[in-house]
């Protein structure tokens, strides 16, 4: 009877049709299916195929094991995300319920089967694949030919928004700089990077409009020598000449790289900071030693991730562990200087700014998703204890929090906080805080999850670039340093620009996925694990890692694509990795 059983749940048709069933709940196609739709037929017959065709004895134990936990974990994001997704309007919304959690945790367990099947062809895919030196391209006309496309590729969106598109961070930056003024909240070391390149433009044009235009078109230079690095590092590798080019002409049209380049926005450069340093530990896997042009290279893009976000420093204390765990007994000048760094970023940002009296930001910035949880307790009419009500109404203005509340971004509670307060008493913070959680468990996981939806679940999708009006200019009186917009090119142009950043196509979707690049992160990890790449490698894993884990914590939107560009930049890079670096296993 057992056997029968076995048997039955292990036949093709069967299997299929479950993970079929958890495809269309996970698309959300049961509420217009019908026999009409023939793709639907079509996509069964395929899956069908997939699994007859399958043979689970040509991965061996380790891989299918690697297999197993890596399409759970993506089967939970996919259907979790949707759930999570589909009330995401909504702050009253109880979607942690009976139903839900039935109905995510049945086709959880339908789906996996389908990943597992399309992760062993992968697995098996990339340990066959073999890279033909014989495809390399002359590397010289490839990079001068790469660099000017990839410039070339960004003059429309130059012209678009000229002198580059500003927001209400760009204009704080501006005028921060051009007041002297010490603050923190954007990194004081990009805002006088910024503002040196900015002068000088502005000086030698004796236009403001001039100098961010200026600026624009060395940030523009920047990225394209770092993307040609990218193709010229492929392409010696024996990256097929088909793939080689496409990656230049994704580099030079992709709509993302060309909102990023012409963007004025501290993300761009910080996010772009991580290639180099990927390359520079590549290069030192493959010379075995660290080379003085690949050392020079290291240290500016530590540099850049250390002090271009208030972040960086968390992100890069992850790769200082690989650095001391791996690399100090060969290469012990990198975690030598990257102690030196993150000792000189603490004496810096430390004792240095507060000699010279540097403002930093308001406390509450860091608090967003825990202060999104109790607003939500209290839009939901949560049970708060008495003690823990008082504080939090001296603390949050509730009155307006009903009618301000939004689900996916912290600003509206981070507006009605005393920032005073809080700094005052972070302590009594966490306590009632956490009193308040263990009332309202559900609430708070909740509000977590739409709080973060974007940065794990690949179909969510978000402002990814936003521009300030002639309006706001004038508001934020950055028109006083002759610093005035106006798009130069033809309307044809614009239009396609515009349409550009369109999240209905599903490859431009993809492009502004941040939690597509996630999956890709996971999926590129798992690889090298099992295809056990070079320990020194990881140093590349973990910060990108880390770099979702502080706005898993901490982001105040939750799908805020610049505050994770370093992930998606190094999307390449990460597929590259596992073909490259692996090794052959019996």
């Amino acid at each position: 009877m057992k056997n029968k059983i076995k048997e039955l749940i292990m036949n093709p048709l069967v299997i299929a049709l479950l993970s079929y069933s958890a495809i269309l709940y996970q698309i959300d196609a049961y509420h217009d299916f019908n026999s009409y739709k023939i793709l639907y037929l079509i996509a069964f017959v395929g899956i069908y195929i997939l699994f007859k065709r399958f043979d689970n004895k040509t991965l061996d134990k380790r891989g299918k094991k690697y297999a197993l936990g890596t399409s759970v974990v993506l089967a939970i994001i996919l259907i979790l995300g949707r759930t999570v997704k589909k009330y995401l309007g909504s702050a009253t919304a109880n979607f942690i319920n009976f139903k839900n959690v039935f109905l995510g945790f049945g086709f959880t367990i339908f789906l996996i089967p389908f990943i597992y099947v399309l992760i062993c062809y992968l697995i098996k895919f990339v340990m066959n694949y073999k890279l033909d030196k014989k495809e390399v391209i002359n590397s010289k006309k490839l990079a001068l030919y790469s660099f000017i496309l990839i410039v070339l590729g960004k003059i429309p969106y130059l012209l678009t928004f000229f002198p580059g598109v500003m927001t209400i961070d760009s204009l704080d930056i501006i005028n921060w700089y051009e007041k002297g003024l010490l603050i923190n909240h954007h990194p004081l070391a990009f805002t006088y990077f910024f503002g040196t390149i900015y002068k000088i433009g502005k000086t030698l044009f004796n236009s403001g409009t001039m100098g961010i235009c200026f600026y624009i078109i060395v940030q523009i230079i920047i990225i394209a020598v770092i993307l040609t690095s990218v193709i010229t590092y492929l392409n010696k590798k024996g990256v097929p000449k088909i793939i080689t080019y496409i990656l230049v002409l994704y580099f030079s049209f992709a709509p993302d790289f060309g909102y990023m380049s012409v963007t004025l926005w501290k993300d761009v450069l910080f996010g772009v900071a991580f290639i180099p340093f990927s390359l520079a530990i590549l290069n030192i896997v493959d010379k075995d030693k660290v080379t003085r042009g690949n050392y020079i290279v290291f240290l500016l893009s530590s540099m850049m991730i250390l002090f271009f976000r208030n972040n960086g420093i968390y992100v890069y204390i992850l790769a200082l562990l690989v650095f001391l765990l791996v690399y100090f007994k060969k290469h012990k000048i990198i975690p030598i200087s990257a102690l030196v760094l993150v000792s000189a970023f603490y004496i810096i940002t430390g004792p240095i700014y507060k000699m010279i009296g540097v403002t930093y930001s308001r406390t509450a910035e860091s608090y967003s998703i825990l202060l999104q949880q109790v607003g939500r307790v209290y839009v939901n009419k949560g049970y708060v204890d008495k003690e823990s009500d008082e504080y939090f109404k001296k603390l949050i203005n509730t009155d307006n929090l009903e009618e301000e509340y939004k689900t996916w971004i912290a600003d509206p509670v981070k507006d009605l906080t005393d920032s005073t307060i809080l700094k005052e008493t972070q302590k009594d913070f966490f306590k009632y805080w956490f009193k308040t959680f263990l009332n309202n468990p559900t609430t708070y996981v909740e509000a977590y999850l739409t709080s973060t939806l974007g940065y794990w679940y690949p179909d969510s999708a978000y402002v990814s670039v936003r521009e300030s009006s002639d309006t706001t200019l004038e508001v934020y009186d950055v028109t006083q340093y002759g610093i005035y917009k106006k798009s130069l090119a033809p309307s044809i142009v614009r239009r396609a620009i515009m349409s550009s950043t369109s999240k209905n196509l599903p490859l431009v979707m993809m492009v502004w996925s941040l939690g597509f690049s996630f999956v890709l992160l996971i999926l590129s990890f798992m690889l090298s694990l099992y295809t056990k790449v070079d320990k020194r490698i990881f140093a590349i894993y973990l910060p990108l890692f880390g770099l979702w884990f502080t706005n898993m914590i901490a982001a105040p939107v939750y799908n805020e694509y610049r505050y994770m560009y370093g992930l998606v930049v190094c999307n390449v890079i990460l597929v590259a990795i596992p073909f490259i670096y692996k090794k052959v296993i019996k």
